[in-house]
């Protein structure tokens, strides 16, 4: 039986990186939904379990070594480009009503009404997920926790632990339960700067990105790099 089951999950596996293979993506992972949209060259570690219309965009990669536990992605988020998110994080959970007598499922989900003839076809539709928008190039830390309808800027730093209920502004660092912002990645005229060109970094062509990479070590590089185009 175990031999069974192992090899099922083997053929699970080699599946669903098959078919994202396609895309230029490395996809360990057999729980990834096929209604998602994965961009090129995205990573995917082996214990990250991505939900239905998921979309993960170019060059984005999920870690899920070192025994810390799975990524989970709820249905609807979008991540954006070259984002790096370390593992056992979850973004976008569902949620539960707080003002009905009863915070359980039962008064909402279907399968109570399948299973055991609850009347709560009325509700099926009230906690559905608004989805969560994470920008490009934001690195989410261990551990962290971003909730439903939320959206992170793009650059962003999210710390390891941090329990995400707002919205967070592009190039912040932010940490604790709930999350705050710490600081900003780069002064108010570099944010303005990045945020503001016509063409971000992550939009180029990938030869011009490699082209570029010495400059990218160094803020007094910016400026040459983005100047022209804001």
């Amino acid at each position: 039986m175990i031999r069974i089951l192992l090899k099922i999950k083997f053929i699970n596996r080699f599946s669903t990186e098959r078919y994202f293979r396609k895309y230029g993506a490395i996809v360990k992972s057999s729980r990834v939904n096929r209604s998602a949209k994965i961009g090129k060259n995205v990573r995917v570690g082996i214990d990250a379990i991505i939900s239905e219309h998921v979309e993960i965009n170019d060059f984005t990669y999920i870690n899920t070594r070192g025994g810390l536990g799975p990524v989970f992605i709820n249905n609807g988020v979008k991540i954006g480009k070259f984002c790096s998110i370390a593992p056992n994080v979850i973004i976008g959970p569902g949620d539960h009503p707080m003002d009905y007598l009863t915070t359980h499922p039962i008064l909402f989900d279907r399968f109570y009404h399948s299973h055991y003839e609850v009347n709560n076809q009325k509700y099926w539709n009230t906690m559905n997920n608004k989805g969560v928008e994470i920008g490009n190039d934001v690195w989410i830390g261990s551990n962290a926790i971003i909730t439903d309808g939320v959206t992170v800027g793009d650059g962003a730093i999210i710390a390891a632990g941090a329990i995400v209920t707002k919205d967070i502004p592009p190039y912040a660092i932010v940490a604790g339960i709930p999350s705050k912002v710490l600081r900003y990645r780069f002064d108010p005229e570099i944010v303005n700067l990045l945020s503001n060109t016509n063409e971000k970094w992550w939009d180029w062509e990938f030869d011009k990105i490699k082209t570029n990479i010495p400059k990218f070590y160094s803020q007094s590089n910016f400026y040459s790099l983005f100047n022209n185009d804001a």
